[in-house]
């Protein structure tokens, strides 16, 4: 079907733009995945003609393409709610009329969209390392457990490289201008907020959170509460689990497992098979290794702090 002609008017989307009477208006429309078209009449007359289309006369026209609902009353037409001005120019807002919008790419990355779509606007494309992300777009309000709102219907988020890297379950949540790509994937009631950077086949999941400007790569899982934040650094197949938090500019990798209330932060580095649990505390520029298993209530800051704590003959734990 290629138009609709209701109450005098010709109307039809093309471009991620709407036209009617061949002019492209001044409208907020919905990058829906709901395609096709719908008519609800009130006292009209709908007939097909020799173009494909469809011709609605008489009466109040409701119309729906795909997932935007249009109402013509006489002179009077409404898109998704709101009066458009028809002698009023089209707004240069790429969410009005984007000329860039790829109605092939929009199939493509958004097939079986429920709860977000993946832009195919070139606004909303960035390149990182060769690999194309693009922001990603509320298609429903996104809420908590709670019954708080997170996220608005039609609110942009960061970036993905493809849908597996956000799961459709849950409210989990890529913010502001965080970047998830490769074959990392965020799922459950996770959030990737601000400048944070995921990739590789790292596993966020839980309630954890991954913010600031902090990095994750490798093989990395971090789910239950846990947080990494500030400039930390983890990557290799660490696992951060339960309530444990790393900040600042810690750097965390090789198979280190942290979890219940650990805490990393300052300049600390921590790798190997290291195993921390408890409400170990981890700080200053120390640097722990080998296969070091620390428990219970321990605050590490400095070089006599790992003397006291484990033997050092072996430089499993040195401060740097």
């Amino acid at each position: 079907m290629s138009q609709i002609y209701a109450s005098g008017h010709s109307i039809e989307i093309k471009g991620g733009r709407l036209l009617i009477d061949g002019k492209a208006v001044d409208a907020k429309l919905k990058h829906s995945l709901s395609k096709g078209i719908s008519i609800v009449s009130s006292g009209s007359v709908i007939n097909s003609f020799s173009d494909g289309g469809l011709r609605v006369t008489g009466g109040t026209s409701k119309i729906n393409i795909n997932g935007n609902t249009i109402v013509i009353k006489g002179d009077k037409i409404t898109v998704n709610g709101k009066e458009v001005d028809l002698n009023a120019e089209a707004s240069a807002n790429k969410e009005v009329a984007d000329e860039k919008f790829d109605e092939k790419l929009d199939k493509k990355l958004n097939k079986d969209a429920r709860k977000y779509l993946i832009s195919t606007s070139k606004d909303d494309e960035i390149e990182i390392d060769g690999v194309i992300c693009r922001r990603i777009i509320a298609l429903e309000d996104i809420v908590d457990e709670n019954g708080t709102v997170l996220v608005k219907k039609g609110e942009k988020g960061g970036y993905v490289q493809s849908r597996k890297n956000l799961s459709e379950e849950g409210c989990c949540w890529i913010y502001d201008d965080a970047l998830v790509f490769g074959s990392a994937k965020v799922s459950e009631n996770a959030k990737v907020r601000d400048d944070a950077q995921i990739y590789g086949n790292c596993k966020i999941s839980g309630r954890a959170e991954v913010c600031d400007n902090a990095e994750v790569y490798g093989n990395v899982v971090i789910t239950d509460d846990a947080k990494v934040t500030d400039n930390a650094e983890v990557y290799g197949n660490v696992v951060i689990r339960g309530k444990a938090k790393v900040s600042d500019n810690a750097e965390i990798y090789g198979n280190t497992t942290l979890c219940d209330e650990v805490e990393v932060s300052d300049n600390a580095e921590i790798y190997g098979n290291c195993q921390l649990s408890g409400k170990v505390k981890v700080g200053g520029n120390v640097e722990i290794y080998g296969s070091v298993v620390l428990s219970g209530e321990r605050v590490i800051k400095k070089e006599s702090d790992l003397v006291a704590n484990f033997n050092n003959k072996n430089g499993i734990g040195k401060n740097k």
